[in-house]
């Protein structure tokens, strides 16, 4: 079965859409753990982990027939050979910065780490509301324009580590509010990057830049990760400072992005 490609300017409400779905998916599973998070035992739990699988193994069966052409240049001597340019690498760079909205959510917990089995629940009900409520928002403003969404996304993201670190409230319904912050912004950034990746090449150029910057930034959160898990143990200030430098680079540097509208 063959299916057309979304047009430019509907990419990011199509991705906001998938978003929002996904976010009500999640919370039919976070709001039970929230509420009777004592009753549930291992089974239970397995049972959900075996539910989740299955709905995996059911969407590749429902995608897998689906197929889209690429024109590629007959030109090229090479099928293999990436066309790169300069586009590709200051999206990678970009990217590369933006991560941090995901790489400082564990982090969020670990403040406060006395309470982490009573926060993971609410976490993930904060992080499944945030995708519900602000998705189809964020696919709008990436319609209109994907920089801007990573942009503001950015900021909203620095905002909620600011909090993080300026907070003296042990309330888990602040930690739970910043964490909330913290989701919707990097659901901008989700899809800020989705939108602009899909927009800013078109045909096989499209194809190159979504499979190569997803294997630089795989590679990126390793380095990034690995470095972060050093550095926590020896470090006598939060790693957040750091990460919160980071996404103030991230917004910085989303001016050398091209336009992709």
């Amino acid at each position: 079965m063959e299916a057309n490609v979304a047009k430019k300017g509907e990419r990011g409400s199509l991705i906001g859409v998938a978003s929002t779905v996904s976010g009500i998916l999640t919370l039919i599973i976070a709001v039970p753990l929230v509420i009777y998070g004592d009753a549930f035992t291992s089974d239970i739990l397995l049972l959900i982990l075996s539910g989740s699988f299955l709905s995996f193994v059911f969407t590749l069966i429902c995608v897998w027939p689906i197929k889209t052409k690429v024109e590629v240049k007959e030109s090229q001597e090479n099928p293999f050979r990436l066309n790169f340019n300069a586009t590709i690498y200051k999206f990678i760079f970009v990217r590369g910065l933006f991560v941090h909205s995901a790489l400082v959510a564990p982090y969020f917990m670990l403040e406060k780490s006395d309470e982490v089995q009573e926060l993971l629940p609410i976490y993930i009900g904060a992080e499944a509301l945030a995708a519900l409520l602000s998705s189809i928002i964020w696919g709008k403003l990436a319609d209109k324009s994907a920089k801007l969404t990573l942009r503001l996304s950015g900021v909203l993201a620095l905002s909620a580590c600011i909090g993080l670190l300026v907070s003296e409230s042990s309330s888990i319904f602040t930690s739970a509010l910043l964490f909330f912050i913290l989701s919707v912004a990097h659901a901008g950034v989700r899809t800020g990057r989705k939108t602009y990746s899909l927009d800013v090449k078109e045909g096989q150029g499209r194809t190159e830049l979504v499979g190569f910057s997803n294997t630089a930034i795989g590679l990126i959160l390793l380095g990034f990760g690995a470095l972060y898990a050093a550095l926590t143990p020896i470090l006598t200030f939060s790693v957040v400072y750091i990460m919160s430098g980071m996404l103030f680079c991230a917004i910085i540097a989303s001016v050398i992005l091209p336009d992709e509208k």
